[in-house]
């Protein structure tokens, strides 16, 4: 099944252990602003500028364009994101993979991918145990770039007791019967696969999770 979301917020309720998806864009100069500290695991994408950020542990340093981060900061470290270019605007985003690391110690990594690097594939960017290369999280989850050129058809199988979501950062695909445009959001449950097809040049990034888990801790 795939159930589209189409709306012009820049965040989402979540879906599975995927707690919550937000967009930001900060204005040069402008004030810092604040992520509410939950247990679980924050992945930043800066696609424009330069985001620095700090913590209550006194943790400090910037995500550059092209980077990715992955921090587990638990319910006690709230952190403040703010534009690190006065003359520049910058634009993030940040999903929370929910619960499961209470009991770790806190811990982040960041790394750049290319735009090079993603392009016309769907490129690993984090996932359990740093598989492949990409950072490493504590979740039984993957996180995937695409940068897609116009025409561009990719395909992500999805295992036994998998679901996807998916986000249009820019662009307009195509995912089975339904067009997504940017801002715009696909859920998939007891599906074979995602199949997308860019319909302009467009960036997606996809989070293929545990069907298991979360069916079995909501119980």
């Amino acid at each position: 099944m795939i159930a589209v979301k189409r709306s012009t917020e820049t965040s989402s309720e979540g879906f599975l252990s995927l707690a919550s998806f937000e967009e930001h864009r900060l204005p040069h100069a402008g004030p810092p602003q604040a992520v509410q500290a939950a247990e679980g695991e924050l992945l930043t994408y800066v696609m424009e500028g330069a985001v620095a950020f700090e913590d209550s542990r006194g943790l400090t340093g910037v995500i550059h364009a092209t980077e990715f981060e992955v921090a587990s900061l638990g319910a006690g470290a709230p952190r403040s994101m703010r534009n690190a270019s006065q003359t520049h605007a910058a634009r993030y985003f940040q999903l929370w993979l929910r619960g499961v690391t209470a009991a770790a110690a806190p811990a982040r990594a960041q790394h750049r991918f290319s735009v090079v690097s993603r392009r016309d594939t769907l490129t690993l960017v984090a996932a359990y145990e740093g598989r492949g290369g990409a950072l490493a999280l504590r979740h039984d989850a993957q996180v995937y770039s695409g940068v897609l050129s116009r025409g561009r058809h990719v395909i992500h199988a999805l295992g036994a007791r998998r679901a996807a979501w998916l986000y249009m950062v820019q662009g307009a695909c195509t995912v089975g019967e339904f067009t997504l445009a940017a801002g715009e959001s696909a859920a998939f449950t007891d599906e074979p696969c995602v199949s997308i097809t860019a319909m302009d040049d467009a960036e997606v990034l996809l989070v293929d999770l545990s069907a298991v888990e979360v069916r079995a801790s909501a119980q």
